[in-house]
C-alpha cells in the first residue's frame, strides 16, 4: 500500500521488532506476568504523547496500539477494541490529510 498508511504499517512492524522500544518493554513486562506495570507504563506513554504531539500524531497512534496490546493480554477486550477503533480512525485521518 502506498502513502501514509503504507509507511505507517511499516512503522508498526519496526515498533514490534525494536527490542529497545517502549512497545518492547511493555511486551517484556507482559511476558513476565507484570501486566499491571505494563499497563501503567503504556498509559503514561499515551498520556505523554497525546499531550505533546496530539491525538492523531503517528507516535501517539503507535503508543495507543501498544496500550491496546497490553489490554488484550489482560483480557480487557472492550477497552482494547475502543482503542483499536481510535487508532484506525487516526490513520484514516492521516491518510486523508495526505491526499
Amino acid at each position: 500500500m502506498n502513502g501514509i498508511m503504507g509507511t505507517h504499517r511499516h512503522l508498526f512492524q519496526v515498533v514490534r521488532d525494536d527490542d529497545a522500544g517502549l512497545a518492547a518493554r511493555e511486551r517484556l513486562l507482559v511476558d513476565m506476568g507484570r501486566t499491571s506495570e505494563a499497563e501503567e507504563n503504556a498509559r503514561e506513554t499515551v498520556k505523554g504523547t497525546r499531550a505533546t504531539l496530539g491525538d492523531s500524531h503517528p507516535e501517539t497512534l503507535i503508543a495507543i496500539t501498544s496500550l491496546g496490546a497490553v489490554l488484550r493480554a489482560q483480557n480487557q477486550l472492550e477497552e482494547a477494541a475502543t482503542l483499536a477503533r481510535e487508532v484506525r480512525n487516526g490513520w484514516m485521518q492521516l491518510e486523508g490529510d495526505a491526499k
